[in-house]
This record gives structure tokens, C-alpha cells and sequence, in this order.
């Protein structure tokens, strides 16, 4: 079984889950998370294994069993957020492709005027279309730099 990475670093977790919260677009509780941040596995594993043995002898009644490593990979209740302290969600874009049709059709006619060796008027399309892309998109797309080469 896969261990919990997240649980067993030792690099610095809150900025860990903070970089996780905003690649998968959440947004959690703001709680002290130091308990389940800032100790490893093992540490967890004992303070939780003391609580029930404190627990066990207070109570003679119901006895309460001790974890093993093996139940904090299984059991999701130990990872540093459960799913109610999810306060948001919000959607993650990476990139909006955005099509203008205009200047497809005015590198089409550039192209069209190139093959038909009417070299001046492909210029003047390709001109055009340099120039309404760097209007609308800027200098540094992807786009513009397609039309230039």
C-alpha cells in the first residue's frame, strides 16, 4: 500500500497543502492545523495511541482499540483536511484558447495571395493580421508570433 508522502516529508507542509488548495481550486478552513502539519507519522500514530490508553483507563466499560500504522493509510480521518472543512471550491483555468475569425480570414486570403504569387497583396493580409492581433492579443501570444514567422 502507498504511504501518505504528504504525512511522512519533512518539507514544509502548510505551504505543501496552500499549493494544493489552489492547483485543485479549493478552499479550506483557516484552523491550526500545527497537530496534523508538524508531526510525522509515527508521532501522530503515539499521541493518538496515549489519548486512547488515557481513555481505556479512565473508563473501565468500553475499551478502545490502539492504531497501527497501517490504519492511518487506510482511515482518511487522519489526513490534514476532511472534506466539511472544504469552505469553497473554484474553478482552476489554465489557459482560455480564444479564436478570432476575422484574422483567420485574413491570413486564409494572405495565404491564398502567397500561393497565387501575389506577393505585395499577401504582405499587406499578413500586415493586417499582425497588426489586429497585436491589438487584441499583445506582442508576446502565441498567435503573433505564428503570423510573423
Amino acid at each position: 500500500m502507498k504511504k501518505l508522502v504528504c504525512l511522512a516529508s519533512t518539507s514544509n507542509k502548510l505551504s505543501l497543502l496552500r499549493n494544493l488548495c489552489k492547483a485543485i481550486g479549493i478552499q479550506i478552513n483557516a484552523q491550526d492545523k500545527a497537530y496534523q502539519l508538524n508531526n510525522n507519522i509515527k508521532q501522530v500514530l503515539a499521541h493518538h495511541n496515549a489519548l486512547i490508553e488515557e481513555a481505556n483507563s479512565k473508563t473501565k466499560k468500553s475499551k478502545a482499540s490502539l492504531l497501527s500504522e497501517q490504519d492511518l493509510y487506510t482511515d482518511y480521518k487522519y489526513l490534514p483536511f476532511q472534506a466539511n472543512d472544504i469552505t469553497s471550491m473554484y474553478p482552476v483555468v489554465k489557459g482560455i484558447l480564444m479564436q478570432n475569425t476575422d484574422v483567420k480570414q485574413v491570413i486564409a486570403q494572405a495565404n491564398i495571395a502567397f500561393k497565387e504569387q501575389m506577393l505585395e497583396k499577401a504582405f499587406e493580409l499578413y500586415s493586417q493580421a499582425v497588426n489586429i492581433l497585436l491589438q487584441i492579443y499583445g506582442p508576446m501570444d502565441k498567435e503573433v508570433a505564428q503570423c510573423i514567422c
